[in-house]
């Protein structure tokens, strides 16, 4: 290492540009945080979230509550739109129609998956 004058001839040393070393890559200190520390486990079973929110989305699956039950079978569901296609299960209700062919079927995700796989090339 050699040493220089600076201003007011105070001595400064100086590195050869060589030996100079570069900081490290920093990454987000939040992205890092959550993907090292998931804070929030469930006390049922091995899942884990950094998301509080997500945890308690979670919790409701370990419950028995639910408010919509099928008139039909034991199905249950928090949901009343779940509970609308389940029903279409039971009464053979098929409200999505293909505009190319005529098929017809209970769910828009059928509906797309048909015209992607018959329609479209």
């Amino acid at each position: 290492m050699s040493e220089g004058r600076g201003m007011f001839g105070l001595a400064t040393p100086s590195l050869p540009s060589q030996q100079q070393q570069q900081p490290p890559p920093t990454t987000s200190s939040t992205a890092a945080a959550h993907l090292a520390f998931p804070a929030h486990n469930c006390v049922l079973c091995s899942f884990s979230t950094p998301s509080k929110s997500d945890l308690s989305r979670h919790m409701k699956q370990h419950t028995e509550y639910s408010l919509f039950a099928c008139p039909h079978c034991d199905y249950r569901t928090r949901r009343s739109n779940d509970l609308k296609k389940h029903l279409r299960t039971h009464t053979g209700e098929k409200p999505y129609c293909c505009s190319f062919c005529g098929y017809r079927t209970n769910t828009t995700s059928n509906l797309k998956a048909h015209v992607r796989t018959r329609h479209v090339p």
